[in-house]
């Protein structure tokens, strides 16, 4: 079984490999009782939106996690895995929302420099 912070992770690596922007992890679990990890990023189109959604509901199915969605095709979309839920903005509602505001007393999680940057790249040797 995965745990929730490797979860968290998983949907951040997953997100960030369709090049999303201000991806934040927030560690809820003293602030809330309903999750332990919020997963908010930003895209900046519908397609966008559409193509992390599949890509994170894709990898979670690899992974046998359990989610719901919410809010297909609008300027905020909810995958909720009961113990982390990822919000999938449009830089609008990021902003209105403002998430890191609301849960200001949520700690940031320092994503791992395999996630941040990706796997790396093997160069070719030129003939």
């Amino acid at each position: 079984m995965i745990t929730s912070r490797k979860k968290a992770y998983l949907a951040g690596k997953l997100a960030l490999d369709k090049k999303v922007k201000d991806l934040t992890i927030l560690d809820m679990r003293k602030v809330c009782n309903f999750c332990s990890y919020f997963v908010v990023l930003t895209v900046k189109s519908t397609p966008q939106s559409q193509a992390v959604k599949d890509a994170i509901v894709e990898g979670f199915g690899k992974q046998g996690i359990d989610y719901r969605i919410n809010g297909n095709n609008s300027d905020w979309v909810l995958i909720d895995s009961y113990d982390v839920v990822v919000h999938i903005f449009d830089e609008n509602a990021r902003d209105f929302y403002s998430l890191e505001r609301l849960w200001q007393n949520a700690s940031q999680l320092k994503l791992p420099a395999s996630i941040k940057n990706g796997p790396k790249k093997v160069r070719r040797k030129s003939r």
